[in-house]
C-alpha cells in the first residue's frame, strides 16, 4: 500500500500522510517516495525561487536541484485541509532545514498551499505551491557523517 492509502483511511489523514511523503523524499533523496505525493500529472510550483515542475519526470529533478546540500531536513508542523468529495485543498507548514558543505544551514518557515485529488482510490497531489515567508542562516557543528548535529 502506498503511504497515502489506497485501503480507505480518512481524507484528512491520506491528505497529511502525502505532505509528509514529499518531506521524506527530499530529506532521503528517494525519488519514488517524493514521486508518490504528486499524481502523474501534479504540478510543484516554488514562486520565491521562480520555478514549476509539471509531471513526474520534471519534479524528479527537484532532487538534482538540492544536490548542493549535505543534507536537507524538513519537519512539518500544523496542517489544515477543505475536503469537499474526491478533492481538497489544504495547507502544511514546514520548517525546512538545508546544510552546505561549509556548516552553513539555511532554516526557512515555508507552507505548503496544496490541491489534491483522489483517484482510483489514492489522495495525491494536483498541485503544490511552496511559500517560504522567511530564511535565516545560521552555522552548525557537522558529525563525521556531514549531518546536522549541534546548533552553533
Amino acid at each position: 500500500m502506498s503511504p497515502n492509502g489506497t485501503s480507505g483511511p480518512c481524507s484528512e489523514t491520506a491528505s497529511r500522510a502525502t505532505a509528509t511523503s514529499y518531506a521524506a523524499g527530499v530529506d532521503k533523496k528517494d525519488p519514488e517516495l517524493l514521486l508518490s505525493a504528486f499524481h502523474p500529472d501534479g504540478r510543484l510550483s516554488d514562486p520565491y525561487n521562480d520555478a514549476t515542475q509539471v509531471g513526474h519526470d520534471q519534479i524528479r529533478g527537484v532532487l538534482g536541484m538540492l544536490a548542493k546540500f549535505v543534507t536537507t531536513y524538513h519537519i512539518v508542523g500544523n496542517t489544515r485541509y477543505d475536503i469537499d468529495g474526491d478533492t481538497a485543498t489544504g495547507e502544511a507548514y514546514c520548517l525546512a532545514h538545508k546544510i552546505l558543505p561549509d556548516a552553513q544551514a539555511i532554516v526557512g518557515a515555508v507552507r505548503y498551499q496544496d490541491k489534491y485529488s483522489r483517484r482510483n482510490g489514492e489522495w495525491r497531489l494536483d498541485d503544490r505551491t511552496v511559500i517560504i515567508d522567511w530564511t535565516r542562516t545560521d552555522t552548525v557543528s557537522l558529525n563525521a557523517a556531514g549531518t546536522e548535529i549541534v546548533g552553533a
